[in-house]
């Protein structure tokens, strides 16, 4: 045979085992978290995500404001941001609660989140993912955003005002950190506010 076309051939056979193999890998991401859980597991999860209250209106204005990308299914963007040539990203609501209902039921296997994150993007809202994340938040002081409505302001989420649901957020990000009633942390609390009160401000004139 002809070197020439020989090397051809060999290239090609490269071609199609490289994409054979790639095409392997973002399927074994894609539906893995369907082959590591049973079907009882998922819908038990998922029963629990759906049966989350609904967050209140003003709390949802500020927060789909301050962060519109939550709200999208970014399950590929995700996985693409965590290879080495990826860039850091705010995680969706569906990448947030699989890290909170997922970790401990699927820890071990290879990009496991990122797998459990598609099986909760094909039978759950974005919505419905972030009702149930900010429910089960750990504030330290309280659980939740309705709980910590109750403890940092007594009143119930619904009945804050913008900069009060700026606090609660603030304090999402680091409870520890942005706990402003210790004296050595307020600095942390004003500036993460400010921040956030501008960003805010800054993606509202964008619209």
């Amino acid at each position: 045979m002809d070197r020439r076309k020989l090397i051809k051939k060999l290239i090609i056979y490269a071609l199609v085992l490289v994409l054979l193999v790639i095409g392997v890998f973002f399927s074994y991401i894609r539906y893995g978290g369907y082959w590591l859980t049973d079907k009882e597991t998922r819908s038990e999860i998922i029963s629990e995500i759906k049966a989350a209250p609904q967050l209140p209106d003003n709390f949802m204005k500020v927060y789909n404001d301050l962060y519109p990308e939550v709200m999208e299914k970014s399950g590929w963007q995700y996985v693409f941001n965590r290879l080495p040539f990826g860039q850091r990203h705010e995680y969706s609501s569906s990448m947030a609660i699989a890290y909170e209902c997922g970790a401990s039921r699927l820890h071990g296997a290879f990009f496991y989140i990122e797998q459990f994150n598609f099986v909760l993007e094909d039978s759950l809202t974005p919505q419905e993912c972030l009702n149930k994340y900010l429910q089960m938040v750990d504030f330290g002081r309280a659980i939740g955003v309705e709980d910590a409505a109750q403890v940092y302001f007594n009143k119930s989420l619904n009945q804050l005002n913008e900069d009060q649901i700026l606090e609660i957020l603030v304090r999402l990000k680091n409870p520890s950190l942005y706990n402003k009633e210790r004296k050595n942390r307020q600095k942390f609390f004003m500036n993460r506010f400010y921040t956030l009160k501008g960003k805010l401000e800054q993606n509202r004139g964008a619209k």
